[in-house]
């Protein structure tokens, strides 16, 4: 939630350019910071003054953006073909992305659907595949925004912070809704639907819930969020997740179950053209020593984030430094429908748990084009979200662990990126875009898949074209 009066209908933006181009104007003082908790709204575009929306690089990637037009009813479509070759073959990919989006005063409503055919090597897919075309649901919500509050019921990407608990890789079905309390609090809480699976003829549901209070201070925003993941055979939804001012950890004890719970606890600090983001994350910390059970290792998480804008002319020219750890056992438990992972990837970080990464990067954007570079070490153990729970430390008094744990594979890479927007010509118009994009990676690992001895290269090569669209449907729907 920005907090920023919403005059017409919103959306959530997904498109890594507008994604981008926000992050360079806050670090430029040309856009008010936005919010490290609840989604990222294009309101905060449509309110930037006059001189922001007159620069060449604010043109040019909103012009093909469904959500730039006043209309009550309009239909957009991205359509993506690329060729990409690796070091054990090549690929022919093709991706699609569209829907359907409506508008009418404080109401909004999307309907955006994604497919992918081809193998590519970067896209971790879950569901059915048909002759080597998948598809899915991508956003379909209802939302109403206020001047100072919003709600929302559908399927959406959630974030908050770094992403250390909450990372967004995945829409989910949920309710959430935000709301600004005077001038320097800030609330947004949800409740979810994941995946479930059939057990004994029962089915096991799994439900994520969260909750959010931020403090806005001039430069400084401090939030402190509570996941948790619940459910089991039988179980159904409980509404009192969705209380705002609710202590799940607190209200887990008294009622005794055994729900997963993680708090988080975020920062960021703007100072243009320097910004400062970190973000501690605990899934579990054992105060009491009384027993076995109480030797349970601390899982936690922790990142870093230092971002500062080397120039403003004649292009953007920023750099980013960053570090990232989450320890073994972390969002696992003994419970496997409590463990954070949503359709086979982790809720969290990709990574997952018991790893920790350093990447140092840059990113250059001009008027038609978006490039970035990035170097980066990774180091992760054996550890695994969805591991058994053994409790080794119940059984063994010499017990301890390395972080990260066991064998560790250690892998150096290097990746490179580009995106280009031809200029225009008698197919573009203001609501069509076409441009071109390519992508280089490459990395060295060590213990490669945590096997030992085992030491490999690969490379990825990508090189492709895409074309948005979008069309207002207002007068068919007269």
């Amino acid at each position: 939630m920005n907090g920023d009066p919403c005059q017409a209908a919103d959306f959530t933006i997904t498109d890594r350019g507008l994604e981008r181009l926000s992050e360079e104007l806050e670090l430029r003082g040309l856009a008010p910071a936005a919010s490290l908790g609840g989604p990222l709204l294009f309101s905060r575009f449509r309110q930037c003054p006059d001189s922001v929306k007159s620069l060449g690089q604010f043109k040019e990637l909103s012009r093909g953006v469904p959500y730039n037009h006043d209309q009550n009813l309009g239909l957009f479509s991205t359509i993506e073909s690329s060729l990409e070759q690796s070091r054990t073959g090549h690929s022919t990919i093709g991706h699609f992305r569209g829907g359907l989006l409506m508008g009418s005063g404080p109401w909004s409503m999307a309907g955006t659907y994604d497919g992918v055919s081809g193998d590519d090597a970067q896209d971790n897919y879950y569901g059915y595949r048909w002759r080597g075309v998948r598809a899915r649901t991508d956003q379909v919500y209802l939302r109403w925004s206020g001047d100072r509050a919003f709600c929302q019921l559908g399927k959406d990407y959630l974030r908050y912070g770094l992403g250390m608990g909450l990372a967004g890789n995945s829409p989910v079905e949920n309710i959430q809704a935000g709301i600004r309390v005077g001038r320097h609090i800030k609330l947004h809480g949800f409740t979810g639907k994941l995946d479930g699976w059939l057990r004994d003829s029962v089915f096991v549901n799994r439900f994520l819930a969260g909750h959010r209070v931020q403090l806005d201070i001039g430069f400084l925003q401090l939030g402190l969020s509570e996941f948790a993941i619940y459910g089991g055979p039988g179980r159904t939804y409980e509404p009192y997740y969705l209380l705002p001012l609710y202590i799940f950890l607190g209200e887990q004890d008294n009622r005794q179950i055994d729900d997963n719970i993680i708090w988080d606890l975020d920062c960021k600090v703007l100072l243009p053209p320097f910004a400062f983001k970190a973000e501690l994350m605990v899934d579990d910390f054992q105060i009491e020593r009384k027993s076995r059970g109480d030797e349970e290792p601390t899982e936690a998480g922790f990142g870093i984030q230092a971002d500062w804008a080397i120039l403003s002319s004649p292009l953007y020219l920023s750099a980013t430094a960053s570090y990232r750890m989450v320890t073994n056992w972390t969002f696992n438990q003994n419970k496997d429908w409590n463990r954070f992972i949503f359709e086979g990837q982790p809720i969290g970080p990709r990574e997952g748990n018991d790893f920790d990464l350093a990447s140092f990067k840059l990113n250059a954007l001009g008027n038609r084009w978006d490039a970035w570079a990035e170097i980066y070490y990774r180091r992760r153990g054996q550890g695994r979200i969805d591991d058994p729970w053994t409790s080794p430390w119940t059984t063994d008094s010499t017990w301890s662990q390395t972080f990260p744990s066991g064998l560790v594979e250690k892998i150096t890479g290097f990746q490179a990126g580009i995106n280009y927007l031809l200029p225009g010509s008698w197919f573009f118009g203001s609501r069509r875009q076409a441009g071109v994009f390519g992508q280089w990676s490459y990395r060295q690992a060590v213990n490669q898949s945590n096997l030992p001895g085992i030491d490999g290269k690969d490379w990825v090569i990508k090189l492709g074209l895409g074309i948005s669209l979008s069309r207002s449907l207002e007068t068919l729907a007269q």
